[in-house]
C-alpha cells in the first residue's frame, strides 16, 4: 500500500465523516488562501517508510507435505487533516473523535487496508485574512497502513524464502531462512 492509497482512503473517510464534496475536501497543503466556503485539505506528512512484517505457517491437513505461508506487513504513517473557515475547529473535533472510537465509515479505511492508531491534539491556528481572523484548525491522526498478505507456497524443506514488500518507488528486501520440521 503506497502512501497515495492511504492519503485517498483517509480522504474519503473524511468527506463521508463531514458530508463534504471533493471541492471542499482537497489534497495536499493549502497555500492559505481561504475560499468564500469552508474547506478541509488531507496530506500526508510522515511515512516511516519501513514494513514490519510477520510469516505466518499454516499445516495442511494430513498427508501433505506443502507448508503454505502468508505474509502480512504494516507501517505506520500519520495523515494531517487542516480546516479554513468557519467550523473547522468543530470538524476536527469530530473526526478525532471519530478516528479514535470508530465508525460506519472507519470500516471503509479498514477495508482500504488502513487502520487507525491514535489521534493528536486539535490544534486552533486563526489566520488573519486582510482584515479579520479567520478559523483554523490541524489535526494530525496516525494509521497502519496494512499490505496485502502474499502467500508463499511449495515449500516443503528447510530453505530460505525471500520476501520482497514494494512500495513504488521504494522497495524493501528481506532474506529470512525458515527451518521447516
Amino acid at each position: 500500500m503506497t502512501s497515495e492509497a492511504v492519503l485517498q482512503a483517509v480522504r474519503a473517510w473524511v468527506k463521508t465523516r463531514l458530508a463534504l464534496g471533493d471541492d471542499r475536501v482537497r489534497v495536499g497543503p493549502s497555500n492559505g488562501v481561504t475560499d468564500s466556503q469552508s474547506f478541509v485539505t488531507v496530506q500526508v506528512v510522515e511515512d516511516t517508510g519501513a514494513w514490519t512484517s510477520e510469516i505466518v505457517r499454516a499445516y495442511p491437513a494430513a498427508p501433505a507435505t506443502t507448508a503454505t505461508w502468508s505474509v502480512r506487513s504494516t507501517r505506520e504513517t500519520t495523515v494531517r487533516i487542516e480546516g479554513y473557515g468557519a467550523g473547522s475547529v468543530e470538524w476536527m473535533r469530530r473526526l478525532s473523535s471519530w478516528w479514535i472510537v470508530g465508525d460506519p465509515a472507519g470500516l471503509t479505511l479498514r477495508a482500504a487496508g488502513v487502520v487507525p492508531s491514535q489521534s493528536g491534539t486539535v490544534r486552533q491556528i486563526p489566520v488573519l485574512l486582510t482584515t479579520a481572523w479567520t478559523e483554523r484548525a490541524r489535526l494530525d491522526l496516525v494509521c497502519y497502513a496494512i499490505a496485502t498478505d502474499a502467500p508463499v507456497t511449495g515449500i516443503t524443506t528447510a530453505g530460505s524464502v525471500v520476501l520482497e514488500i514494494e512500495d513504488v518507488p521504494d522497495t524493501v528486501s528481506t532474506t529470512t531462512t525458515i527451518p521447516l520440521e
